[in-house]
């Protein structure tokens, strides 16, 4: 009852004029209160369809929604609250929870507030989250009940912490209050004024090396993404986005997030990374659009691959037809019916996928491309906000990132490397000026070190990262990527890494080789039992495969490793770990 009388209370403060109280005690209404840049299209969707859903996540076996008034009516009372709890102006607010409706909420209570989002990657452990949090300095924590516990021994390890916030909808007695029941004694708060200079995001990266570092993001940067996306993306108003990535990665929270909601769409939450749960959430909520990694569209795939395998051989053969014979050569609209029972598992709505923070694999873009679901893959870094260049509807180029987004400029350096420069690019690294120093020249150019080609029709395209050049003693170069290419389309390997490893050969000694850790994957297991035959079984698959490759670039040394190998949150292989884990193992058997 209580649940129903305040929506009523949302939709009557919409649809008519909320009075609120000034800092000064006199209230005024609220059509005269100016937003904030970043918030401001939130006021033209509320006031153009309240009711809407704006989001919805699945949890315990049923969809819940949120309509835009209700987080704009959430985010006021609540960022009320905190201005009224003195929280000061540039403050950092962190924001600890899964992607569901309340982390939209904490967002946009942050801002209004007049703070400085920091979102932190759910899946650190402690030790990790240590010294983000004591390099940050947040004054409060708004965290869900799953990590409530976590925010607790931060808190007690970092000093000033002042408010933990429990995003959920109930408090936790004897512990915390639920954000929902934190209500400012003089009403609802005017917004604190922003500037496009002021930093909105403060974004600690897990990187591939290194510690991580607070990458400053400012409203001018989210604000040039988000209109630059809109004018290039076809995002439609009323349609859905399903969203699996972590909102704390600014992938999601720029290109899942801040361009749904702006283009007036709803955005659909499931947490999980399971193929089969995913598209039971696209045909839930009829999807149309996904910003996924890699990693996804290939498991899809290969799903797809083990189905069609396992069908009669007629099918085969019409599929087969179809695939290579008619799909090249068809428009989008003829494939998307030849291929319409795959159309169906995704809910039979799906327009495009958008890919990121990660290569791509050609073969998959392909197979997507022709069963009429393409994958647009675009290039960036949290540095960039994070898209410098990406594929669309309208220009789009197999196996490349794309052009660069307009108003936006991208180079190629004399050694290769690739440097940005625009309204995009970050203020630099969180007290950390000698590094943001490095990163951006004088000229205003992001070194980002990554390496990188135009082609003729100004499609950029990736070779691989500047920093993971391995050099051999014979002054050869050897790049990473193109070893692991070849590598990563055998069945027999779940997970490949290929670095340069120190050799300890005495006629080599400190000098690089190209060494390749392998996971076996389920297949090579139930192939090859035992320990002694399975590693000779990946030596000769990784020799077999890498015979396309220059001898100097083959891997003169393989390791099979049964566990998973530390990645990031998008799935990107941390080198340096994989890199202190291969030595360790290595001095080990040396020793023995």
């Amino acid at each position: 009852e209580n649940d129903c009388s305040e929506l009523l209370k949302i939709n009557t403060v919409v649809e008519k004029e909320e009075m609120v109280a000034s800092n000064d005690g006199t209230a005024r209404r609220t059509g005269s209160m100016p937003d904030p840049a970043v918030l401001s299209f939130m006021t033209a969707r509320v006031k153009n369809q309240p009711h809407n859903t704006a989001f919805s996540v699945y949890e315990e076996g049923f969809w819940r929604s949120m309509s835009y008034a209700e987080i704009r009516h959430r985010s006021n009372v609540l960022s009320s609250w905190l201005i009224e709890q003195s929280l000061q102006h540039g403050s950092r607010v962190a924001v600890l929870s899964e992607s569901k409706p309340e982390w939209g909420i904490a967002f946009f209570t942050i801002v209004r507030a007049g703070g400085i989002v920091l979102p932190l990657d759910r899946t650190l452990t402690i030790e990790e989250l240590e010294p983000i949090i004591q390099d940050a300095q947040p004054s409060a924590i708004l965290a869900s009940a799953t990590y409530l516990e976590t925010a607790e021994i931060l808190c007690k390890r970092v000093h000033g912490i002042e408010h933990i916030i429990v995003m959920e909808d109930e408090s936790l007695p004897g512990r915390y209050q639920s954000y929902r029941e934190l209500k400012p004694s003089a009403g609802v708060i005017d917004v604190r004024e922003r500037q496009w200079d002021e930093l909105a995001v403060l974004t600690y990266t897990s990187g591939t090396t290194g510690t991580p570092k607070g990458v400053m993001t400012s409203f001018q940067n989210l604000g040039f993404e988000v209109d630059t996306l809109m004018k290039i993306i076809n995002v439609r108003q009323g349609e859905t986005t399903v969203s699996i990535l972590p909102l704390s990665h600014l992938l999601e929270l720029v290109g899942g997030f801040l361009c749904a909601l702006y283009s007036g769409s709803t955005i659909a939450y499931i947490n999980s990374l399971f193929p089969q749960d995913i598209l039971r959430a696209m045909k839930d909520q009829s999807a149309t659009r996904m910003v996924a990694v890699p990693l996804f569209f290939n498991m899809v795939k290969k799903q797809i691959d083990r189905r069609i395998q396992k069908s009669s051989k007629v099918k085969r053969l019409v599929f087969w037809f179809l695939f290579h014979v008619c799909a090249p050569i068809c428009p989008i609209g003829i494939r998307r019916i030849m291929f319409r029972t795959i159309h169906q598992e995704f809910g039979g709505h799906v327009r495009y996928f958008m890919s990121g923070a990660a290569p791509l694999n050609l073969a998959t873009e392909i197979f997507f491309e022709r069963i009429g679901l393409p994958i647009y893959q675009g290039y960036g870094l949290t540095e960039t906000s994070p898209v410098a260049s990406i594929n669309t509807e309208d220009h789009h180029s197999r196996g490349t990132v794309g052009k660069p987004l307009p108003d936006t400029e991208v180079r190629i350096a004399e050694d290769g490397e690739v440097l940005v420069r625009g309204k995009h690019v970050t203020q630099g690294y969180y007290k950390l000026d000698d590094l943001t120093a490095q990163a951006i020249d004088a000229d205003g150019w992001f070194h980002t070190g990554d390496l990188g080609s135009f082609d003729s029709a100004g499609y950029l395209t990736i070779n691989g990262r500047k920093k993971n050049l391995i050099v051999l003693g014979s002054g050869k170069k050897v790049q990473p990527e193109e070893v692991e290419q070849p590598l990563e389309a055998s069945p027999l390997f779940k997970e490949v890494c290929v670095l340069g490893l120190t050799s300890l050969d005495e006629l080599r000694q400190g000098q690089e080789e190209v060494g390749c850790v392998v996971v076996p994957s389920d297949e090579a297991l139930g192939l090859h039992p035992d320990p002694k035959l399975m590693a000779r079984a990946m030596e000769d698959e990784v020799h077999r495969r890498c015979e396309v490759l220059a001898a100097y670039k083959q891997p003169s040394c393989v390791i099979v490793h049964s566990e998973e190998l530390p990645t990031t949150t998008t799935k990107k292989i941390k080198r340096a770990k994989v890199r202190a884990l291969v030595n360790e193992l290595r001095r080990e058997n040396h020793d023995t």
